[in-house]
């Protein structure tokens, strides 16, 4: 049977009561940021727009992060028969009200507190295997500089941006290098934005903090040979023979230091002066070798590499061939805390800003201009533009240069 009352009515409104409404969409503009949708009024008997300004629930980026969930809860109040215009509904101002009471924190914890329980997340994700120990040991040391800058008691969600500020002043008045405050620049933003998402602070404070802008450096440096040759020298006299190792391997086979720890002595082959990069420890994940100058494997002999068990890692904890697997950031560390450094090995190299990673740019400079061909050299640095075979390990198949067994 036909409905009278469908029959009886506009066409417009009964596809307006129909489509009772819109969906809900957040607009920012230069002053306001804006919550619009149309609604339908039953007093016009048509859809109405409806604009909301968002500007008193906090700032621009607390309403980005919560876009979705608040679009969300008007579209399904809007799907339940909600209507702005409908003065038996709650209104809007009452809604929004009710989602800010629901982010509030919902517990109020002393600075010591949140840090503790911070801590406490960073070890669970060491043990969890997400987090390095390396990053650990840096965010406890970040952990250890905030708890002694921020009064212990003071609740944590009452820490401000000026307090952060403050901190990192602290720290730039102790000549901490620009790079490192950067680093706990970005550190507080991450620390405070886990402790929103537990509830701990209404809103991130680090986050109007801005970093520095550092200068680039105009190319890298590189040794001189008198400087190279005098490192060398120093280390030998001081017994530093592992590190001389490392420093050598760096200039003269050019294996980066992400690769030069996971080198294992099953690589290297001292009858054919080569060590082999397989694919999975390589940067450009391709197989290929490179040559040993008599140099290198003369100092591997002295050393006993050949002596050690296939499996034993070159340099390994310590910098000593073991089979504990040693860490990247271990040869930049030894380089800034016992040779380039106030009472290092060689000071001098500091004003320079001479890093580790400088010998393997110099050893590339250095074979250029004494002749060596280009290719030759591109085959030992393993550039990408350079075709090498995807084989994994010792295979014949893989050709190292053979002009630069003799070089020195």
């Amino acid at each position: 049977m036909p409905n009278i009352e469908l029959e009886n009515s506009e066409p417009l409104k009964v596809i307006q009561s129909a489509l009772a409404f819109s969906m809900p969409r957040i607009t920012y503009g230069v002053n306001d940021t804006v919550l619009s949708f149309y609604a339908f009024d039953r007093q016009v008997g048509r859809l109405r727009r409806k604009r909301i300004k968002l500007n008193h629930l906090g700032k621009r980026w607390f309403i980005r992060r919560r876009e979705r969930e608040i679009c969300s809860r008007f579209l399904a109040l809007l799907a339940q028969g909600w209507s702005p215009f409908d003065t038996s509904c709650p209104e809007a101002g009452t809604v929004l009200t009710r989602f800010s009471q629901s982010h509030a924190p919902t517990e109020r914890v002393a600075v010591k507190d949140a840090l503790q329980r911070y801590s406490d997340f960073v070890k669970a994700e060491v043990e969890r295997k997400v987090m390095s120990k390396d990053t650990r040991r840096t965010y406890l040391s970040y952990i250890a500089k905030l708890r002694a800058a921020l009064p212990s008691d003071m609740p944590v969600g009452d820490v401000a941006t000026s307090d952060l500020v403050a901190f990192i002043d602290g720290m730039k008045a102790q000549d901490l290098s620009p790079k490192y405050c950067n680093s706990v620049i970005g550190w507080l933003k991450t620390v405070f934005g886990w402790m929103m998402e537990r509830g701990l602070v209404d809103d991130n404070p680090a986050l109007p903090i801005k970093t520095e802008t550092l200068a680039r450096q105009q190319g890298r440096p590189t040794m001189t040979d008198t400087e190279r040759e005098t490192l060398f020298a120093r280390l030998r006299q001081q017994g530093h023979l592992e590190y001389l190792l490392a420093c050598l391997m760096e200039y003269y086979t050019y294996i980066r230091p992400n690769e030069l720890y996971r080198v294992k002595v099953r690589y290297i082959n001292l009858a054919e002066q080569t060590v082999t990069i397989p694919a999975e420890i390589s940067k450009n994940k391709k197989t290929a070798k490179v040559t040993l100058p008599a140099v290198v494997v003369g100092l591997m002999c002295e050393l006993g590499i050949d002596r050690h068990r296939g499996d034993d890692y070159l340099f390994g904890k310590g910098m000593k061939c073991g089979p504990t697997i040693g860490n990247s950031k271990q040869f930049g560390r030894f380089w800034e805390r016992h040779v380039a450094c106030k009472g290092g090995i060689y000071p001098e190299l500091e004003k320079r800003g001479i890093v580790f990673y400088s010998l393997k740019n110099s050893g590339i400079t250095d074979m250029l201009q004494r002749g060596v061909p280009s290719a030759v050299v591109r085959d030992q640095a393993r550039h990408q533009d350079i075709s090498t075979t995807e084989i994994y390990g010792r295979q014949t198949g893989l050709k190292a240069p053979e002009g630069l067994k003799d070089y020195r």
